[in-house]
């Protein structure tokens, strides 16, 4: 399987699965790039189903996979170790930028965000590379 972006453009139109599919359709025409026999990757959501009602349509597995770890981490029943890691590192990170203390870092803590896939790796892997910064401000609030 070959993916490749071609462009990138504003939808002014309602986001619903017709106008998805004449916007992407005129796209690759434009780039001579339209085929019967394309295969459409995307996210589960309805209108993206639709924008390829015609063509080969498979889910993303990032999107599937993501979703399955939202999901997992909403549930309140037991807080096991990493749940409780995360929660704790989205708290933590929220009161750094909420309080500018990120100003005083080189390299920014990222929140985790639903919207944004891999997000908690890249929030952990955040903290993990400002683990000095964020030492040194602990032990001088513990002073």
């Amino acid at each position: 399987m070959c993916s490749s972006i071609l462009a990138t453009r504003e939808l002014l139109a309602k986001h619903m699965g017709e106008n998805i599919c004449v916007t992407v359709r005129h796209m690759l025409e434009k780039f001579h790039a339209w085929r019967q026999s394309n295969t459409f990757v995307t996210d589960n959501t309805v209108n993206m189903k639709l924008t390829t009602k015609k063509q080969l349509w498979l889910g993303c597995a990032g999107h599937n996979l993501n979703l399955v770890l939202a999901h997992r981490l909403k549930e309140d029943d037991e807080l096991n170790d990493v749940t409780q890691l995360i929660r704790v590192s989205k708290s933590m990170v929220a009161h750094v930028k909420r309080t500018c203390i990120q100003a005083k870092f080189e390299t920014t803590l990222k929140q985790a965000l639903v919207t944004r896939r891999n997000i908690v790796l890249i929030m952990l892997h955040s903290i993990a590379s400002n683990a000095d910064n964020l030492k040194k401000l602990a032990d001088k609030f513990a002073d």
